[in-house]
């Protein structure tokens, strides 16, 4: 499978690994979204999701990754938050995240091949374990809000999920999903010279004009 984007992430390195590029399948990512590290803890932590003990303490948010046709709900926990900016009213979230379930329904749930995204857990409180856990794809709902806040097509080398999730394991994800969209034929995308350019890391704005004499 061929990715193409100006921007790079952290399983790109697989389209290469066994020769030429395999044009036979392609992930047009153009338009994708880099998220930084802040940006993905404060995401994790504003989430509707999560696990409750009785007394409503959150100890652990919920988020969900769509790689193509499996999701995985990403559990954020040892969550801790620090005033940065007293003015602003900004702070810095930290914690730690693990792969809580990963689910493969065989169906695509979002918009985007890639999508990170909020859902709500339609999972009651459980009496037996003390709190609210997802147990199964049943317990996620997607409401239109949660879709308006998603980051579609993101880049992720930058937050923890390269750590949790094996490059070859997301890049195969994301195969299989374009190759069973009927995909069976070389993709040729023509390109100007000036989006050749931007595939390359220069800036059209700024990269090709002329210097002040």
């Amino acid at each position: 499978m061929q990715i193409i984007d100006k921007n790079k992430d952290y399983y790109d390195y697989c389209q290469f690994e066994f020769g030429p590029v395999d044009k036979t399948a392609t992930y047009d990512r153009r338009g994708s979204v880099i998220i930084s590290e802040d940006d993905f803890f404060r995401y994790c932590a504003s989430s509707p999701a999560g696990k409750n003990y009785w007394y409503q303490r959150r100890i652990s948010y919920y988020v969900l990754l769509e790689v193509g046709f499996f999701q995985y709900v990403l559990e954020f926990y040892n969550v801790d938050s620090k005033l940065t900016n007293k003015e602003t009213g900004e702070h810095t979230v930290r914690g730690e995240l693990a792969v809580l379930h990963k689910f493969d329904v065989g169906a695509h749930l979002c918009q985007k091949p890639v999508t990170l995204i909020h859902f709500e857990n339609k999972n009651r409180y459980n009496w037996k374990s003390g709190s609210t856990e997802v147990k199964s794809i049943g317990d996620i709902e997607l409401k239109p809000c949660h879709f308006e806040s998603a980051y579609g097509n993101p880049i992720v080398k930058n937050t923890p999920i390269p750590a949790i999730i094996a490059a070859r394991e997301f890049y195969s994800a994301l195969d299989n999903y374009f190759r069973s969209m009927h995909n069976d034929k070389a993709v040729e995308i023509v390109n100007s010279d000036i989006d050749k350019a931007i595939n390359h890391g220069f800036d059209k704005k700024t990269s090709f004009r002329h210097p002040v004499k």
